[in-house]
């Protein structure tokens, strides 16, 4: 076990931890921080050649995890929606 992940927090813990079960990430790809207008890191998306992860910060926002999770069915319908329409 590293110091870095000794000395991590647990959120830092399942985001290290998922990091290294999930494929490796594309060549030069690298995580992508989103942050809030403050600066605090809301989230962060990692990209492999198999999948796409959200990883939400629940210390500092809390709710928003949840929010994003909820947004999904809808999001997905308006995905395939706009999908079909450009297939026409």
């Amino acid at each position: 076990m590293s110091a870095q992940f000794r000395e991590a927090n647990t959120d830092m813990r399942f985001a290290m931890a998922l990091a290294a079960l999930t494929p490796k990430l594309r060549k030069h790809a690298k995580p992508i921080a989103l942050r809030s207008d403050d600066g605090k890191k809301v989230a962060t998306i990692l990209r492999t050649d198999t999948r796409l992860a959200v990883i939400v910060d629940y210390k500092i926002f809390p709710d928003f995890g949840e929010f994003v999770a909820g947004q999904l069915p809808g999001l997905y319908r308006a995905f395939q929606s706009e999908k079909e329409r450009d297939s026409k």
